[in-house]
């Protein structure tokens, strides 16, 4: 579908839960709502299937299973698996932060998931837990975060390494991450941090800043053409590497005007841009039991309210940013 600025809205980000078993300083620090006080404000499986079978009959036939964490759902395989069944389904990859991907490794295989991107913020074991908000030594759960992405790589699943750059916290293990690129057949993409939440507390890095970091170690290094994904990041390599660097720019690389997406949240509410708090109620309408016609006119109504930007950088016109944290409306 062609939103009002002629954009193509192909893609949909789907939450499936707010929480996590993670409690990064950035994203969502603070404690845990208990699983049996959730259950209703979720999607269930049905309800997701529903809004990815209209959103598929308007044209978005590429889907990202996200959270919070998302293997935190003791359902998420079992969502993967039938919406990769829909006729129409052209991808689907899954975003995690890795606690809990080893296990379901085999069968993400065996449903032949198109991609998985693991957020990993740092490289040195004894800094995981710092940032990852534990209360104890992470070094083993950081290890069989590392160990996952390895044998996602091995049973050749496209794998990524989703890095956020922040001054104080990892921006001396720059380097680190692109070195990984030559070693493994993994992409490592440096996300820059959304002031959004508890990421206002924190200061990021730019493309331009990461750049100069880099080509200071490796010269050498160069853009490439390459389509790598779903997303708007823009890559590099190394020449010779097994993976691409990639650096998605929300900021200071403002990539709105080919913003192909939109995002449901885990409670059914549909936003057209992740700035704004604004958007379409789609729990109500299934659980009243609409038609499709009724859904699909709902997912029309969310592309149309789709704004031409976000206004991150500067006075927000209709003082309507969101404000709750990034897990809380679908990383």
């Amino acid at each position: 579908m062609i939103d009002l600025y002629g954009r193509t809205i192909d893609y949909l980000r789907v939450s499936i839960t707010d929480r996590c078993n993670l409690r990064c300083r950035y994203c969502l620090p603070g404690g845990e709502e208990t699983v049996a006080a959730d259950q209703e404000r979720y999607l269930n499986v049905e309800e997701v299937l529903r809004v990815c079978q209209a959103a598929e009959r308007i044209g978005i036939h590429k889907f990202k299973i996200t959270g919070g964490e998302p293997l935190v759902r003791q359902d998420c395989l079992e969502l993967i698996r039938r919406l990769k069944e829909l006729p129409e389904t052209e991808a689907v990859t899954l975003t995690t932060n890795g606690v809990l991907l080893q296990r379901a490794l085999p069968e993400l295989k065996r449903l032949s998931i198109d991609g998985i991107n693991v957020s990993l913020d740092t490289l040195k074991p004894e800094r995981f837990s710092g940032i990852a908000g534990l209360c104890t030594d992470g070094r083993e759960i950081w290890k069989q975060v590392f160990e996952a992405v390895k044998e996602g790589a091995a049973l050749g699943i496209p794998m990524k390494i989703n890095c956020v750059p922040i001054r104080g916290l990892n921006e001396d293990e720059i380097l680190d991450f692109v070195a990984l690129t030559r070693e493994l057949p993994v992409d490592v993409r440096f996300i820059e941090l959304m002031p959004i939440g508890a990421g206002k507390a924190f200061r990021g890095m730019s493309r331009l800043e990461l750049l100069e970091v880099i080509r200071n170690a490796w010269p050498e290094f160069q853009k490439t053409e390459e389509k790598r994904g779903n997303g708007p990041a823009v890559y590099g390599r190394i020449p010779g590497s097994q993976g691409c660097v990639g650096f998605i720019e929300a900021i200071h690389g403002k990539f709105c005007g080919s913003c192909n997406r939109l995002r449901l949240t885990s409670e059914g509410f549909l936003k057209p841009c992740l700035y704004y708090k604004r958007g379409v109620e789609l729990k109500t309408l299934l659980r009243k039991e609409a038609g499709n016609e009724k859904l699909e006119e709902a997912l029309r109504q969310a592309v149309l309210q789709k704004p031409e930007s976000h206004h991150f950088q500067e006075k927000d016109p209709e003082h309507q940013a969101e404000e709750r944290f990034m897990a809380r409306i679908g990383g």
